[in-house]
């Protein structure tokens, strides 16, 4: 607690010392005591700034002041003795001369250089040592919560935003499940590289309530965790850290939750502390999820689960995708499951109304239609590309142990050669679609580099499966398991990228200039892949057949057609130089970013 005697010293004196004149300087922790004679305290010379940025303030006796460290005031919304709620309430009569008002460091903003002496002139020693104290309240860094989904596309950027703000001097609390925490606790074992990270960042877990037998790999079971139990346990969380320290800077003062798990707003409003969500996804598609309730009340969809009523194709503004309405996000097999998902996506909307900051992991060249749409929305990425070539050296962002041998053997590759394939951390494929990629491989016959993570491959054939036998005796692939995929990508033997299309992947393939396949398996994948066919035109779709397979020919027609086509190829490299000028040092995602750690 600072505590302080508020005032302009009467009688020419100046501002005294702990102690009385003479003194040292105030020091973080010290109290100044003025005499009543000396005081002239007045209200209108300070702001107090509670959690949720409203104004509070009160009297205090003689010998003593309004605690704002103290639960009661400051909860907004109880108006406890002596206290008030709002501004309008801030006048000069409100604290009587002499008395002294108490507040937390973090929250007292002095304002009293335009205050003059009754013979009009102002004391620069007064002036000098009211700065002196802004900038030590104002360098005291908040205690910050991060909280994502638990999915590989929603951890990874969220530790790097994490990084960021702790390099800023922010301490951060980063919430995992149990179970994410443990696998990519094995992850960091099993990679020799990883280092111990950043000592700002500290790694917690809460229970997701499903049972260890359950696949956490399934999107009903994710959006029950969601929903169901991950917001009950983060507040016993937060009031558990809050509620056992004396020290109000060891308090979680900010929750920086997924947008997509979007009872974590609620949480904090309910506990007073500041929020703010992070899109992980493309502006654009929380623009979707924004607009549900219009398109329900138009009666576009069923408001319980978004089925389409109508099929229509829908392009919320020019320059953004078109959506199919049998295509929208949450649209999925599997009634249960997409009930959960559409509820995800709603709530995300509500979460988005209620967040005092929308922090958008993308760009503003390549999305200001979508961003232009809601004034909150702030591009502050994209992040994977702010760490050049580093995704790997993050410590806690993978979920598997990344497989870097494949660095040396693109190191052998000639330039513009490989075809990298790779489709996230949630896609599955069946034994059939499988034998047709690998025969599709073998017809095109150059070096590719694929990424098959534990559980992508349904069926017998994950036991046994091994695209380099399947392909005999050409010899002229790499398997991984998991890729330290944002180096692969920024590699020059990279010819181009067969890819889900999941946001992560987009950016991180525009960031590097690198031609897209598309391949998009579901929900905000197809979003992303007509932004990247049909908006930015940096890549081709591939087509399923009628019996909704993608074969063979099909593959090997595609991928030689994107590697012959320069219009693309021209246009890979103009988005990279767009985006990496947005993430320098002057760009406006950096300013951005910049924005959100002075004000937040």
């Amino acid at each position: 607690m600072f505590h302080m005697s508020l005032g302009w010293a009467g009688h020419g004196s100046k501002w005294l010392r702990p102690g009385g004149a003479g003194s040292p300087e105030v020091e973080y922790g010290d109290t100044v005591d003025q005499n009543k004679d000396d005081v002239m305290a007045d209200l209108n010379e300070i702001a107090v700034i509670g959690n949720q940025g409203k104004v509070y303030g009160g009297i205090g006796g003689s010998n003593q002041g309004i605690d704002f460290n103290s639960a009661t005031n400051r909860d907004p919304n109880l108006n406890t003795a002596g206290g008030f709620k709002d501004d309008s309430q801030l006048h000069k009569s409100t604290i009587g001369e002499g008395e002294r008002v108490d507040a937390h460091h973090e929250e007292v903003l002095f304002m009293d250089t335009k205050r003059r002496r009754p013979n009009g002139e102002i004391d620069n020693a007064e002036i000098n040592l009211a700065k002196k104290i802004i900038r030590m309240i104002s360098t005291r860094k908040q205690r910050v919560m991060v909280v994502p989904c638990p999915a590989q596309g929603h951890v990874k950027p969220l530790v790097l935003f994490s990084h960021k703000l702790a390099q800023h001097g922010f301490r951060i609390t980063f919430v995992y499940t149990d179970f994410d925490h443990n696998r990519i606790s094995t992850a960091m074992k099993d990679d020799e590289d990883d280092d111990d990270g950043d000592n700002n960042i500290e790694f917690v877990s809460i229970p997701d309530g499903l049972r260890p037998e359950d696949d956490r790999g399934d999107l009903g079971n994710l959006c029950k965790a969601n929903l169901e139990t991950i917001p009950a346990e983060l507040e016993k969380l937060i009031t558990t850290i809050n509620g056992s320290s004396n020290n109000y800077e060891n308090n979680i003062s900010c929750l920086v939750s997924d947008v997509y798990l979007g009872c974590a707003m609620e949480v904090a409003t309910k506990l007073g502390i500041k929020g703010a969500v992070f899109c992980p996804s493309s502006a654009a598609l929380l623009v979707h999820a924004r607009y549900i309730p219009n398109m329900v009340s138009q009666g576009i969809m069923d408001e319980s689960d978004g089925t389409s009523i109508h099929k229509q194709i829908i392009q919320l503004s020019p320059n953004m995708p078109s959506i199919n309405t049998e295509k929208f996000p949450w649209t999925i097999d599997g009634s249960t499951k997409q009930k959960r998902l559409f509820q995800v996506y709603f709530k995300a909307c509500q979460a988005s109304e209620i967040a005092e900051w929308c922090l958008c992991n993308t760009t503003y060249d390549i999305e200001s239609s979508a961003l232009s749409l809601n004034p909150k929305f702030l591009s502050i990425g994209p992040l994977m590309a702010n760490q050049a070539n580093n995704s790997s050296d993050i410590p806690g962002s993978q979920f598997w142990a990344e497989d870097s041998s494949c660095l040396n053997w693109l190191d052998q590759q000639k330039p513009c050669s490989v075809i990298y394939i790779a489709f996230g951390s949630l896609t599955i494929h069946d034994n059939t679609q499988i034998l047709e990629l690998a025969r599709g491989l073998e017809l095109i016959g150059k070096p590719f580099l694929w990424v098959v993570r534990p559980g992508f491959v349904s069926g017998d054939l994950e036991h046994e499966f091994d695209p380099l036998r399947i392909l005999g005796n050409n010899n002229f692939g790499k398997l991984v398991s998991w890729a330290p995929q944002q180096k692969v990508l920024s590699h020059p033997s990279i010819a181009c990228f067969v890819s889900h299309c999941g946001w992560n992947s987009t950016i991180e393939g525009l960031s590097n200039g690198v031609p897209f396949l598309c391949w998009p398996y579901f929900g905000d994948q197809f979003l992303d892949k007509a932004y990247i066919c049909d908006v930015w035109k940096v890549g081709i779709e591939l087509e399923p057949s009628e019996s909704g397979i993608i074969l063979s020919q099909e593959i090997e027609i595609k991928v030689n057609k994107l590697l012959g086509d320069e219009e693309i190829r021209k246009k890979s490299i103009q988005l990279k130089e767009m985006i990496l000028k947005n993430i320098a040092k002057d760009g406006q995602s950096s300013k951005n970013l910049d924005k959100f750690i002075k004000c937040g």
